[in-house]
């Protein structure tokens, strides 16, 4: 069985630019306008960070998009579209520890887990699911996604019975 979607922010890209527009001329507008003569390059570098966090804020959120693959036993999420796209993670059907709603409290794998954020949205931690992994190498992962339906359905056929449901972990 071969499957492939892609999650995109639900943030247009049109709005992330009126957004990003809106909030870099507050910001220039009241730096220009506090009466701090003396600290005026202090705070044109606070400025610039601050453009530049939205920028990246905007750029991770809202106008890169997720490609979730399972094809052959494999589960692969990249990120970016055409030339840009990397590989974030490429799972095996045997390296599924458990798939879960991201607000999952119940029995979880033990282990040092390291959390990437697959999720187009930035709220999709809170909303979204969990796909924790074990590696051959020793390395454990925990992957935050944000499928359709669909794709849950076929992560829970993925996960071979490893889901939140099940009590054999």
């Amino acid at each position: 069985m071969s499957y492939t979607e892609t999650a995109r922010s639900r943030l247009k890209p049109v709005w992330a630019f009126l957004i990003a527009l809106g909030v870099f001329t507050a910001i220039f507008v009241t730096v220009r306008l506090l009466p701090i003569e003396n600290y005026r390059v202090v705070a044109e570098i606070v400025m610039l960070l601050l453009i530049v966090g939205v920028v990246y804020f905007l750029y991770r959120y809202a106008l890169t998009p997720f490609t979730y693959s399972v094809s052959d036993g494999v589960f692969t999420v990249s990120k970016g579209e055409k030339l840009h796209k990397s590989v974030v993670a490429v799972i095996r059907k045997k390296d599924v520890r458990l798939f879960a709603p991201s607000s999952y409290t119940g029995k979880t794998p033990k282990g040092e887990f390291r959390d990437l954020n697959c999720c187009p949205g930035w709220n999709g931690k809170a909303r979204g699911w969990s796909l924790w992994c074990r590696f051959e190498d020793g390395t454990c992962a925990r992957l935050y996604l944000d499928p359709s339906d669909e794709l849950v359905a076929v992560l829970t056929e993925f996960s071979g019975g490893k889901t939140a449901e099940s009590e054999a972990l």
